[in-house]
C-alpha cells in the first residue's frame, strides 16, 4: 500500500501545495487543483491600506498562536494583526495577559465537546465576559482552521467580517 506523507502547512500557500500534492497522490488531481483554486480565491491578502485591528486567538488550555503559524497567515490575509507574536510567541497566555493585552478581537474555538472540561474553563471565564465590550469575541472552530483546506475559506470570512464590523463600530 503506498504511504504518503505531509507536513503541517505554515502558510495557505503551503496548504494549497499540500492540497495539490494529495490530490496527485490520490488520482484526483483535477479535484485537487479545482479545490486549490478555490481556497486561493476565497484567502487572498486583503489591501495593505485596511486598518489592521489587533487580534488574540485564544485556545482551550489557555493557548494562543505565534509566527510561521498557517492561523498567524490566515489573521494577515484578514487583515488582523497578531497579538500572540508579542505576548511570547506561541503557547499558553495568562488570563491576565488576555485581558490587558490590548486585543481588538477574540478568537475563540466554541466547539462544545459535550462535557465540560478544565481545558476549556478559561474561554468561559467570568472575567471574559466582563469584557466583552472591548475584546469582542469571533468564534472561529478549530476545524475551520486546523487543517489545510476549504474551511480556511469560511475561517478567513468570517475574520473579515468581524474586522469589517469592528471597523464601522458594530
Amino acid at each position: 500500500i503506498p504511504v504518503a506523507e505531509f507536513d503541517q502547512p505554515a502558510s495557505v500557500a503551503e496548504a494549497v501545495r499540500l492540497v495539490r500534492e494529495f490530490g496527485r497522490a490520490v488520482g484526483e488531481s483535477e479535484r485537487a487543483d479545482a479545490l486549490a483554486a478555490e481556497i486561493e480565491r476565497g484567502t487572498a491578502p486583503v489591501a495593505a491600506s485596511v486598518s489592521r485591528p489587533r487580534a488574540l486567538v485564544l485556545h482551550p488550555n489557555g493557548y494562543t498562536v505565534g509566527r510561521g503559524s498557517l492561523v498567524d497567515d490566515v489573521l494577515a490575509r484578514a487583515g488582523l494583526d497578531n497579538l500572540g507574536a508579542a505576548l511570547g510567541s506561541a503557547g499558553q497566555v495568562p488570563l491576565e495577559a488576555v485581558v490587558t493585552s490590548g486585543a481588538d478581537l477574540l478568537i475563540v474555538d466554541d466547539d462544545d465537546p459535550g462535557q465540560p472540561s478544565l481545558a476549556t474553563a478559561l474561554l468561559r471565564h467570568p472575567v471574559l465576559r466582563a469584557v466583552r465590550h472591548r475584546l469582542h469575541p469571533v468564534v472561529i472552530p478549530s476545524r475551520l482552521w486546523t487543517c489545510a483546506g476549504p474551511g480556511l475559506v469560511e475561517a478567513l470570512t468570517r475574520l473579515r467580517a468581524a474586522a469589517a464590523a469592528l471597523r464601522k463600530g458594530a
